[in-house]
């Protein structure tokens, strides 16, 4: 529930689904915002219907589609899927844990911690940042989903 369900779930929706929607666009003359918009939210929408069973609306319906939604940001911005992977099982880790120790789950979670548990992403996105700007990629500019460098047509073999 908190390490192979985020991995999994990560590698399907941002891996399988996003970058190859992403990339898509990019290729057909998109702009990068236009293409990261269009994939994160049909990563989201993804996402969402396995979590919601035979309710397709309401409360839990927009929850599933804003969490897949922070997911596929974080994963554009990182360009990381070990960054996504993180920020999906820390509040699994923290939904988890309250089941266990209290017995019942998100309908009775309080608005503080849910704050906290949808902060998760935005810590990850940070904490990807800051090692990104202490050990710069040396082989690779420009941003998340952007070009290696010697990829522009300069390359010699």
């Amino acid at each position: 529930v908190v390490i192979l369900a985020p991995v999994c779930e990560e590698l399907l929706y941002r891996g399988a689904i996003l970058r190859p929607i992403h990339d898509a666009l990019i290729r057909r003359g998109r702009s990068a915002l236009v293409a990261s918009t269009i994939a994160i939210a049909l990563s989201a929408l993804a996402f969402a219907l396995p979590h919601l069973g035979d309710s397709l609306t309401g409360r839990q319906a927009i929850a599933y589609m804003i969490t897949g939604c922070v997911f596929g940001v974080v994963y554009v911005l990182t360009g990381s899927i070990t960054a996504a992977m993180v920020s999906h099982a820390l509040p699994s880790w923290v939904t988890y844990a309250r089941i266990l120790y209290f017995g019942h789950g998100d309908s009775t979670v309080h608005p503080l911690l849910w704050i906290l548990v949808l902060g998760c992403p935005v810590w990850v996105y940070l904490v990807a940042r800051l090692l990104r700007a202490v050990f710069p990629d040396r082989t690779a500019t420009g941003a998340a989903f952007g070009t290696a460098a010697g990829t522009s047509g300069d390359r010699t073999t």
